[in-house]
């Protein structure tokens, strides 16, 4: 079993205790390092290059953790989940322009902590107990906010790809793109398989976030029905 190596920084010392103690019942969780601050955090992370960083938001907005490029780089490979007390749209925004990969509640539930470390861990995004509407809203404001993108040959994605994403983010279906671009629905499909390959993800609500997160779109695009569609596909 493949041990998972998490950090974890929050100021108070009775956050990190509960957190040793929920997630070192699984025997493939580890936590080898705390810290109490920004400084440490900076300064651990980049020393012990976690597999995931358990990160107190108010220590993401001390001078130290302000990067360019969002925390996901400046710690790579360390995967991050934001700890919150509390869940709401802007936390969610904020969470999306760190590149994090995940947003949790203190209070979340021991599994909740569990599953959401294991679908971090296998290159999944995890927010806590959040409605399809809240996240799509939350979707909607990053990527009219966000400017410039990564190049799509980063990736491998071709133009027709970076098209069919566009499609998929701004929630048509399959059949709905393939009309866009006088294409066949099996076309359609043909090239979500080759993205999903490319980028490591495995359906459209995964696409969706991988597309935000990662500023695939050079054009600001409104995020409607990606999860709807998901949902129906």
């Amino acid at each position: 079993m493949e041990l998972v190596r998490i950090l974890v920084a929050d100021e108070r010392p009775v956050s990190r205790f509960a957190l040793r103690r929920l997630l070192e019942t699984e025997r493939d969780f580890r936590i080898v390092v705390e810290a109490s601050d920004a400084v440490a955090t900076a300064r651990l992370g980049r020393q012990f290059k976690p597999d995931i960083l358990l990160l107190d938001l108010a220590l993401t907005r001390r001078k130290e953790l302000q990067t360019p490029g969002g925390l996901a780089r400046y710690f790579s490979p360390t995967r991050i989940i934001i700890m919150v007390t509390a869940v709401e749209r802007t936390q969610i925004i904020e969470a999306f322009r760190l590149r994090a990969h995940g947003l949790m509640l203190k209070t979340s539930a021991p599994r909740s902590w569990v599953t959401s470390i294991r679908s971090v861990m296998a290159c999944d995004y995890c927010i806590e107990g959040q409605s399809v509407a809240v996240l799509l809203e939350a979707f909607h404001d990053v990527v009219m906010r966000e400017n410039g993108a990564i190049p799509p040959q980063d990736y491998g994605l071709t133009r027709r790809e970076m098209d069919i994403i566009a499609q998929i983010v701004t929630g048509r279906s399959n059949r709905e793109a393939g009309q866009e671009f006088s294409i066949g629905e099996r076309t359609v499909k043909h090239h979500l398989t080759s993205i999903f390959n490319k980028i490591g993800v495995s359906n459209r609500v995964q696409l969706a976030l991988f597309a935000v997160n990662n500023r695939l779109l050079q054009e600001p695009t409104s995020v409607s029905e990606a999860m709807a569609v998901e949902e129906e596909a």
